[in-house]
């Protein structure tokens, strides 16, 4: 989301958005729906005080479709079961007002108990002073604890010791999704063992091979190659064993070789291909006109819905290993809920994090939802275990999340808005790679030495 920087016209922090809250009804859904509930946030023993008051959560997941609106529901009902003087109210923000809506709430002194902060603008609401520092919370609440989470979930959270999230939406990153008929008619090993063991060029000679021009709407690319994306070219880096940033993330490391290589590669394969098919990456791929296509992680356990299912049989897969990398790669990335620093329910706000952090609250969102979870343990889980026995897909999920690096978080939008079209000319075809990776970096270095104004 755009991060105000210093000396921007104060126009934009007086920026208004509309917004839905939602309190819920308590309704109480079957047992077998739910399963067992969170031990996590239970109501505090003899001689504690109780909770008492609303606690406000702020999410751009609207409760409108399912399954969202019975995960909600359970949620209100459940926590406010383990507070009974506690009332939650959902207030819903769509996302691509997310950040400037945080920014006008901090300006008017009325900002959530707890946000829900993508990792798109988490960083920046931290630099801006917006955010509780979580290390006092988390060292006296074991569950709290980061060793709980996936090494992966740990880059999007904290600046040095200072923790402003907990991990809880994810693990997702960029993958490639492959269709497994169109491999075995081609001759190509679809097996995970085989396809991890690819590299670029067997990529490449592998979507040459896929790809069938013909006549009569039969064409099919063995790779939908769409426009690059800052996902999509951080992916392709880490294969070649390369960093968008430095380790601080204050300035980019990819004005180099493997920089440069991904960008190759991307001409590479556009020549090898051919012009690109008429039409999304995702609809070719399901309509059977493309092998391979670029997809995220979540795009997994949507899948699984009976309405989305593909009529074929098909897998995952990150991207391969590059000339110059060491493994297969990926970016990972994971949501977290945090703590506004202006919030006035700060007790309140505690019980939530220890509550919808938790292992049990990742097992139900499991069954409820259908979607994974940042927690080590909650790969050993009855829940994952069942899903991942009947889905193939789902069961490459632990193992693709410890490869790679992070995704380009840091200042999301300025970069994605002024450093992506550098890279997607240069993948295009329309500059060498050379002069767009010297450009990008040195445009991105611009932007993440900017200070940005505190709110």
């Amino acid at each position: 989301m755009p991060v105000l920087r210093e000396g921007e016209s104060e126009r934009k922090a007086a920026l208004t958005r509309r917004h839905v809250v939602f309190t819920l009804a308590a309704a109480a859904l079957p047992a077998a729906a739910c399963g067992t509930a969170s031990q996590s946030g239970s109501t505090p023993p003899a001689g504690r005080q109780a909770l008492q008051g609303t606690l406000v959560y702020r999410t751009w997941w609207t409760p409108a479709m399912e399954p969202h609106r019975t995960w909600w529901e359970f949620v209100k009902s459940d926590f406010e079961a383990k507070h009974p003087g506690v009332t939650f109210t959902l207030e819903i923000v769509p996302i691509p007002q997310a950040f400037e809506k945080f920014v006008t709430s901090a300006a008017a002194g009325d900002v959530p108990d707890v946000y829900h902060a993508s990792v798109s603008y988490g960083r920046d609401l931290w630099d801006m002073g917006g955010l509780d520092d979580l290390s006092p919370y988390i060292s006296k609440t074991p569950a709290l604890a980061l060793d709980n989470f996936i090494p992966q979930s740990l880059t999007y959270n904290r600046v040095g010791n200072k923790v402003f999230g907990i991990p809880h939406e994810g693990p997702d990153g960029t993958l490639l999704l492959y269709n497994v008929s169109h491999f075995q008619a081609a001759g190509l090993d679809p097996s995970p063992k085989a396809v991890d063991a690819w590299t670029w060029d067997t990529f490449t000679q592998a979507a040459a091979k896929l790809t069938r021009r013909g006549e009569g709407g039969n064409d099919r690319v063995g790779f939908a190659t769409a426009a690059l994306t800052m996902n999509h070219f951080g992916a392709w880096l880490y294969s070649q064993d390369g960093s968008f940033y430095n380790k601080d993330q204050t300035a980019a490391t990819f004005d180099n070789e493997r920089g440069e290589s991904v960008l190759n590669q991307y001409v590479t394969l556009n020549n090898r291909i051919g012009p690109r098919l008429q039409g999304a990456a995702v609809d070719l791929w399901q309509q059977g006109h493309a092998s391979i296509y670029t997809a995220n992680m979540f795009r997994v356990g949507a899948l699984r819905e009976q309405s989305l299912r593909p009529s074929f049989d098909w897998n995952v897969m990150a991207i391969p290993k590059g000339p110059l990398g060491k493994s297969p790669a990926t970016n990972i990335f994971v949501n977290m809920d945090t703590m506004p620093k202006l919030g006035k329910h700060k007790d309140l706000a505690q019980a939530w994090l220890t509550y919808y952090t938790g292992l049990e609250m990742a097992r139900a969102r499991m069954r409820i939802v259908g979607q994974p979870n940042p927690r080590k343990d909650f790969f050993e889980t009855p829940e994952f275990k069942q899903v991942a026995a009947a889905h193939p897909q789902s069961a490459r999920i632990p193992q693709l999340s410890t490869v790679g690096g992070p995704n380009t978080f840091n200042r999301s939008t300025e970069t994605v808005r002024d450093v992506e079209p550098i890279l997607r000319d240069a993948a295009d075809g329309k500059r060498t790679a050379r002069d767009a990776i010297r450009e990008a970096a040195r445009v991105a270095n611009r932007i993440l030495a900017q200070p940005v104004k505190r709110v």
